[in-house]
């Protein structure tokens, strides 16, 4: 084979092989705003279910009490519930070839207050860039100290592996909403991430939903099965009389 050949043979293959590249980056795609939103009902923490304790006052005693009780948070707002999707072969103008319906994928669900996120800047939420747990509480009037500020809460770096685009995302702040109003730490896990080119925090949790070879929903925190559950600041305080918006995005495969 002549050396003109051989040279045109490899610009072949190194073009064939940058087109396939550009194809495989392509198909990496950004986490979608999610289409629609349906509220369902809302609750709230109720005192009254507790019953009442008394103990007896004894003229001359001194005596020594310990007292267990409980309160609400005035710093979260949690939100469950089940999703559905689509995947899609679809063009850059939404013009849909084919469609799968998801009646329970998998994937991950985000909510930032941004409604920008630049999905190729989003890392773990880390101490030391302008988004951090205590930047977070600030913004939502918690104080450094209290028991349930977003640093006490995400005290963990234990979640599965999550992608964002072809980036592996590991090692974040991390906590695990309830099963059965008890703690623990194998589904429903929250992270901590952040867009550092837009300063925005970006709440994410793992959709749960059919074990493979298992037909048994997933329990939440309440008995009943759900999809996710998610934590996000808000600030209830005497101080704060405005509502925050929060933006979702979901990722399914």
């Amino acid at each position: 084979m002549s050396s003109r050949k051989v040279v045109l043979l490899g610009l072949l293959v190194l073009l064939t092989v940058g087109i396939l590249f550009q194809l495989a980056i392509a198909l990496e795609t950004d986490p979608t705003g999610v289409q629609t939103i349906t509220r369902g009902v809302s609750s709230t923490f109720n005192g009254s279910q507790y019953t009442l304790q008394n103990t007896t006052a004894e003229a001359g005693n001194i005596t020594q009490l310990t007292l267990a009780s409980i309160g609400p948070t005035r710093s979260w707002q949690g939100f469950y519930g089940e999703i559905s999707g689509e995947i899609v072969l679809e063009d850059a103008n939404g013009n849909t070839m084919y469609n799968w319906t998801a009646a329970e994928p998998t994937g991950v669900i985000y909510a930032s207050v941004g409604n920008t996120i630049t999905w190729g800047d989003v890392a773990c939420m880390d101490d030391a860039d302008n988004v951090t747990r205590a930047s977070e509480e600030a913004l939502h009037d918690m104080a450094s100290d209290d028991g349930d500020g977003v640093t006490e809460t995400f005290t963990n770096n234990n979640h599965p592996t999550i992608y964002i685009g072809a980036t592996a995302i590991t090692g974040c702040n991390t906590t695990w909403t309830h099963v059965n109003s008890a703690p623990q730490s194998a589904r429903f896990a929250e992270i901590l991430l952040e867009d550092d080119t837009n300063d925005y925090g970006i709440y994410a949790t793992v959709i749960e939903n059919k074990d493979n070879g298992n037909s048994t929903e997933i329990i939440g925190f309440d008995g009943a099965t759900h999809d996710f559950q998610l934590m996000v600041p808000e600030n209830g305080t005497d101080n704060n009389q405005v509502l925050t918006t929060y933006y979702f995005w979901a990722a399914i495969s």
